[in-house]
């Protein structure tokens, strides 16, 4: 069964977890190439586990996330989303009446 959140709060954690990729992949690129290439990636596992640990599944959206960026497929997945979200918004409403 699925659980309902508030918009505000979803909005949030959309907001948390584009903000957590654009800090990754600006560590990643800024840190790969220098001579602290080791504890960044010790750094970077350990904020992974700690996203996951936190937000169940915030790995593979990270991953789903990164891949569809790259992906030319990229805009039919956020247009399905799109049309997820509002079949959920109906359904909420409809819950409200």
């Amino acid at each position: 069964m699925q659980t309902l959140m508030p918009s505000y709060l979803e909005a949030s954690m959309n907001n948390f977890r584009q903000n957590q990729a654009n800090i990754r992949e600006a560590f990643e690129k800024g840190m790969t190439a220098g001579p602290l290439s080791a504890i960044h990636e010790t750094n970077m596992a350990m904020m992974r586990a700690a996203a996951e640990t936190f937000i169940p599944g915030s790995k593979k959206r990270a991953a789903d996330a990164t891949a569809a960026s790259t992906s030319s497929a990229s805009q039919s997945e956020i247009a399905l989303l799109k049309e997820q979200m509002a079949a959920m918004q109906k359904k909420l409403d409809e819950l409200g009446k």
